[in-house]
């Protein structure tokens, strides 16, 4: 009897850390671009990362260079 009861208690704890682990492993919820400077926002980023991204730079370009410099710049 007692090793049901510890089998039902190991099992529903396993549980119980898998449905935690799951909760708290969700995303954070996107902030707008509107939201004020101090705070991350995942559309701002994403406006830069099109422009750095959207074409090859390759190392030693001036392609190159235009992105490296553009963060600083536009801070």
């Amino acid at each position: 009897m007692k090793a049901h009861l510890y089998s039902f208690l190991g099992f529903g704890g396993v549980f119980i850390i898998a449905l935690m682990s799951l909760w708290l492993s969700s995303p954070p919820d996107i902030i707008p671009s509107g939201a004020p400077l101090k705070l991350f926002s995942a559309e701002r980023a994403a406006i830069h990362l099109e422009k750095i991204a959207g074409t090859p730079n390759p190392l030693g370009t001036a392609a190159n260079d235009n992105v490296t410099e553009q963060p600083g710049s536009e801070m």
